[in-house]
Formats: structure tokens, sequence, C-alpha cells
């Protein structure tokens, strides 16, 4: 007769008894081959370079990541892309000081975080279960390996998904010794995890919820101290849902609006394609687009979905409501997912691989527990079949590593990233607009216009799409008629859109429409008070119109809020030089040239400054370097070296600079007077007169 008790399925409440050398070993075995294996699938990430889909909000131009220093407390005081993460941004920033803008360093940051969590997602399923090897091996592995994880690692703006699993694993670990020992030190490394991984991503709020489902698997005793621990951890998560209302609430945030079954039906389409995507994830994308509305009504499948999780939810509860394990696994998936299921519709896309990351522990929980119970099965058609199971989950490991190797290559760059979303998902709007951006920022304007319109086509909401093809049109094609009207465009759908009106406005400033070009930079400057640039072009606006008093207030402004405004200080050097103040204007424009030593125009007004306090030595330098700069018309660079000759008395170098002005620029009259002038000075008196001729020839035309 068989012994029932070799029979019986492991209970997470039992401990499990084995020795403890060859266990020891044993475990870290299979740490070690699910680490290796993990890293091979995940290596070609380590050669993909960064993507224009947030990466340049999060590193490339985010002036908190890429300073000469690592500004602490202002990356604890400042909300990225509409999200309070401040630890993520500090790792992106150190990432900057070690590497710079080498992408290698941050691909390979993220890929050994998602190591380390690989390895705290085996130890923590290892004590829950008191040390089930197998399914903590399951569970790790396929927590390495899972296709539907590539986002996550491979994105480098999504460096928060990777850090806040790290902390939020490590912490239920800690918890998990605190619930064994009770001891106080294992509470609070518990509750600093806890804070850290809140401080990484704002998902990690559902944390507190998940030591009660941690408890509820164990079968802790239900008492009151149960629940009083937890309230400083439910304290924290309710502060911080606090501030990410109020960042979002004092910022512009895209919010689709739906009815209330119509949330329902996306949230539950949500769940369950979760859950689809967990056991065959197929068709994988960076984006999945909302769904087409036909006359205000979703695809019938939006509107079966909610049956489905409800008849499986009954299902489970009146069924397997006594299987502790798929229980706890289902509710963990749940409350880790459920703050991204589109309750409240944010952005572009339904679903997201990215949000797949910590939810499926609770999904692979499951698995790895079936797998168990047939494990231990030696008797019926189950004990048979175990090891056929065995044999498929091998393979399985197989496929979605071989899928994983393959998509993680598919984050090489912009173009193989938004390819692939265009194939997958042809009517994906804003894939076509991010498409466009990366040939805009390859200079392939045909391309990026092509993909611009057909983003619109698909979407003609799509502001983004509006502004972009704005500026493909006036930057490309100088077709600013059409750029004002996408502007518009843009602007009409979303009147707080500031950059399009300061573009705008930029437009109507170049076709003389001072008016309405004022009332842009107004209106923008009305959005964000602090909007400097906007502040530097009406300052210069407000100067061609003889309004100095307001320009040169508008300019302070621009510089109070953006010190590193090198126009800005150039135009007040403009300023101070048509009100005669020469010594104000150098020290503008020579702060100008210490933020922009590359600009010929900053050269040439500080030049104009020294030659009117006849510092002309200071003069012809800055002159000289403005001609080196100097990527269009240089005359009058020439001809302002030559009057500083002049001044020198070197009236034959300032004869060559004269003529090199009226070989550039023949239709000013003062470029012969002046060099005629020269040619007198030096006895070249037929010359002179020839030139002072032609001279008079010139004015007497523009009369």
């Amino acid at each position: 007769m068989a012994n029932k008790k070799k029979n019986k399925p492991i209970n997470v409440s039992e401990p499990v008894k084995t020795k403890t050398g060859s266990n020891r070993l044993a475990v870290w075995l299979c740490i070690g081959v699910i680490t290796l294996v993990t890293g091979i699938v995940f290596s070609p990430a380590l050669q993909n370079g960064f993507t224009n889909w947030d990466d340049n909000f999060y590193v490339t131009d985010d002036p908190l990541v890429t300073g000469n220093t690592v500004p602490v407390k202002s990356i604890f005081e400042t909300p990225v892309c509409l999200n309070y993460h401040p630890l993520t941004v500090l790792t992106l920033a150190l990432n900057y000081q070690y590497g710079k803008l080498d992408p290698a360093g941050y691909h390979a940051l993220n890929l050994f975080i998602h190591l380390l969590n690989t390895i705290l997602v085996f130890f923590f399923i290892f004590l829950l279960t008191r040390r089930n090897l197998l399914m903590a091996s399951i569970v790790s592995l396929f927590f390495g390996i899972h296709p539907m994880h590539v986002e996550s690692v491979a994105w480098i703006s999504e460096r928060k998904d990777v850090l806040y699993v790290f902390f939020f694993i490590a912490a239920l670990i800690t918890y998990l010794r605190y619930s064994e020992t009770k001891k106080i030190g294992w509470y609070v490394m518990t509750f600093l995890l806890f804070v850290c991984s809140c401080l990484s991503k704002g998902m990690a709020v559902v944390f507190p919820i998940i030591l009660l489902l941690v408890d509820y698997l164990r079968g802790t005793t239900w008492r009151w101290k149960l629940v009083l621990e937890k309230i400083p951890f439910f304290l924290v998560s309710l502060l911080l849902g606090i501030v990410a209302f109020k960042i979002q609430a004092n910022q512009a945030v895209d919010l689709k609006v739906f009815t209330l079954p119509q949330r329902f039906a996306i949230a539950s389409y949500g769940t369950i394609m979760y859950v689809i995507k967990f056991l065959w994830p197929y068709k994988l994308s960076a984006v999945y687009p909302y769904p087409h509305f036909n006359e205000g009504y979703m695809p019938v499948v939006f509107y079966i979905m909610p049956f489905i999780l409800l008849a499986a939810t009954a299902l489970v509860y009146f069924f397997l409501k006594k299987e502790r394990e798929i229980v706890f696994g289902l509710l963990f998936y749940f409350f880790t997912v459920v703050l991204v299921l589109q309750f409240i519709s944010v952005g572009a896309v339904i679903m997201a691989d990215r949000y797949s990351y910590l939810p499926y522990v609770g999904l692979l929980f499951i698995v790895a527990h079936l797998v168990n119970k047939i494990g231990q099965a030696n008797q019926g058609i189950i004990g048979k079949l175990k090891y056929l199971v065995l044999i498929v989950v091998a393979l399985v490991a197989v496929l979605f590593s071989y899928q994983t190797f393959a998509r993680t290559q598919v984050w090489q760059s912009s173009e193989t990233l938004w390819n692939d979303v265009i194939d997958k998902y042809p009517t994906a709007s804003t894939a076509y607009e991010h498409r466009g951006d990366y040939y805009y920022s390859i200079n392939d304007m045909q391309n990026a216009l092509s993909d611009y319109t057909n983003a619109l086509v698909l979407d003609g909401s799509n502001r983004f799409a509006y502004y972009d093809r704005a500026m493909v049109y006036s930057n490309a094609f100088n077709k600013n008629d059409l750029a004002i009207k996408d502007y518009s465009t843009a602007i009409r759908l979303y009147p707080a859109y500031k950059k399009a009106l300061y573009n705008r406005g930029i437009l109507y400033a170049a076709e003389g429409k001072t008016d309405s070009a004022l009332s842009d930079y107004n209106n923008a400057i009305t959005i964000d008070p602090e909007f400097a640039d906007a502040y530097t072009n009406r300052g210069y606006l407000y100067s061609r119109i003889n309004k100095n008093d307001l320009a040169m207030a508008d300019l302070a402004k621009a510089i109070k809020f953006d010190p590193t405004l090198s126009d800005a200080y150039n135009d007040i050097g403009i300023l101070y030089l048509s009100s005669g103040h020469y010594d104000m204007a150098i020290a503008n424009c020579s702060k100008a040239i210490d933020i922009n030593p590359n600009s010929a125009p900053y050269y040439f007004n500080r030049g104009l400054g020294y030659k009117a306090i006849n510092k002309y030595q200071q003069a012809i330098d800055d002159f000289t370097k403005g001609i080196q700069e100097s990527s269009q018309n240089a005359a009058p660079y020439y001809y302002n070296r030559a009057i500083c000759y002049c001044g020198l008395n070197s009236f034959t170098t300032a004869i060559d600079d004269f003529s090199k002005a009226i070989t550039l620029d023949p239709s000013d009259p003062d470029y012969w007077n002046d060099r005629a002038f020269a040619e007198s000075k030096s006895g070249l008196s037929e010359n002179a007169k020839a030139d002072a001729l032609r001279a008079a020839q010139l004015r007497s035309g523009q009369k």
C-alpha cells in the first residue's frame, strides 16, 4: 500500500524537511542556471541604443540627469513626465556621470537589476512556500525569460519598472523574515524598502495589500495587530497617492473620455488579455491602440469580456476558494495590475507589456503550484502525466527564451521599434508619429512628412502629429502658411498647447504680424508663467517695435527662469547698444558667449560695443571670431573689422576687409564710401574717387 504522506502535495503552511547541505547546493545551482539563461536571452539589449519614446524626457534632454553633478535635492523635488519617481531619476543621473550618453551603460544596469529581480523572486517564492525548490525555480525562470518582460528591461526609460520591483520583492522577503521571527529590525527594513519602491514607481502603493495576501497564504491567525502593523504602509500609500494626484492636477493630462460601462469593458479586456499573453505571448507590441469606435460602439469582444471575467471570478470563488495558492496568485496578479487597467483611461494605449512585470509573479505562482501538485502525484492519470508536464514546461521555457532573445532586438533603435509596431498594428497613429520623429532627427524630412500625414489620416485628433508636421513644413520646406495652419489645428484641439502657440508666434513674427505674434506669446506665458523662451522672443519682439522697457523686463524674466538662455543675454546686450550703455552691452554679450561660445552674432554684437568705446583690438578679435563661426553672410563682420583697422590707422588691412565685404555684398554704399576713405588715406586717390562715385550712385538708386 502506498504511503499517503508521500503523495500529499506540499502546503505552504507546512515546512519541508530537506538535507541542508544538498538543498543549499541545489538552490545555488538553480539560481546560477536561471540567472545565466536570463542574462543570455536579454544580452542583445546591451547593443541597443536610445529610442525616441520617452528616453529624451528621462535621459538625453533631462537637465536633472545630464548635469555636471547629480542634483539630488532637485531630483527629489521635481516630477518627470507627470510622475514622481526620484530614485529612478537618481539612478539615471548616476548612469550619466559614469558613462555620459553611451546607451550601453543604461542597458547594462537595467539588465543587472532584472537579474537581481529574478534572483529575489526565487528567494521570495522559496521562502513563501517554505523552501519549495521546484516552485521557486519555475516562477523565477519564467519571470526572468518571459517575452512580456522585454519592454521593462530593454527600454531605458522603464528603469522605474525593474527598480521598483527590486525594492518591492526585497521588501516581501524581509516581511517573511519578520513574520517568522517578529524581530523589529526586519519590520523596519520592510518599511524602508517599501518606501524606496514607491519612490521608484507609484505602482508600488499596493504593497500593503500584498502583505495581507501573504498573511492569508501562510494561514496567519487573524488578529488586530496584523492589521495595525500595516497602517504605516497604508499611510505612505495614501500620501504618495495624494502627491501623484496633485502633480497631475497641476499639469495637463491627456485623458480619454469613456462612459462607465466602456471603462469596465476596457478594464475587463485588459485583465483577460494580460492572462492570455501570459500563456501565449503573441503579437507583442510597444503600443496596443484603443479599439476603433463604430458610431460610438466598441468591437463586440469588449462587451463580452466583462461577462467572461465575472464568470471566471465566480468559478474561482465556488470551486477553488479553498485552494489558497490559486486565490493568492490571482489576487496578487489583480492587485498589482489594477492601477493600470484603464479604469481611468490615460494615454493612447489600452494595455502595455511593462505592466505585466510584477503581476506575472502571481500567475506564475499558480502555474508553479499546479506543476508542483502534478509532480507530487504518483498515482492515477496525473501521476503518469507528470513527466510530460515537466517536458512541456521545459519546451515552453525554450520557446519563451527564443522569443525574448528576438524581441529584445526590436528595441535596438527608434526605427526598429516603430517599424515593429506598424507591422503589427498598421492603424496605430502614435507609431507613425514617433517614427516621423525618428526621420526628423536624421533629417529625412520627406519620410517624416509622410509619417506625420499618415498619423493624422489615422487619427485626426493627434495634436502632436499636427505640431510635428508644422515643424517640418516650416523648417524643411519653408511652407509657413501650412505650418501655421497645422499649429492652429493643434491649438484648437488643445488650447493649452504652449509650444504650438510659441512656434506659431515665431512664424507670425517672421511674417511681420506683430499683434498675432504677441498674442501667441502672451497666451503661452499665461499657460506657463515660467516659459523662458517665450519671454525671450516676446522681449525681442518688443525691442523691434521700440518698447524697450517691456523688452528689457521680459528678457530679465527669461534669464531668471533659465539662466542658460544665451539669446536673452545677447538681446539685452543689443538693447544696451542701442541706448549707448556700451559697458553693459559688452558684459551681457560676454555672458552669452560664456554660455554658447560658438555663436557668431554674439561676437559681432560685443565687437560693436568694443568699437563704440574705441577698444579696436578687442573689437577686431571679436569680429575675427565671428567670421570664423559665421555660416551666413560675413560682410558686416569684415566691414566693421575694417572700420576698427582704420581706427588703428592700418588702412591697407582695412582696404582688404572692405573689399571682402563688397565682394559679399556689393549693394551697400557705406562699404564703397568707407573703402574710398581708407584708399584716400593710403594715397590711392584714383581708387578712392571711383569708390566714392560708386557709393553716390548706389545711394541715388536707393532714393
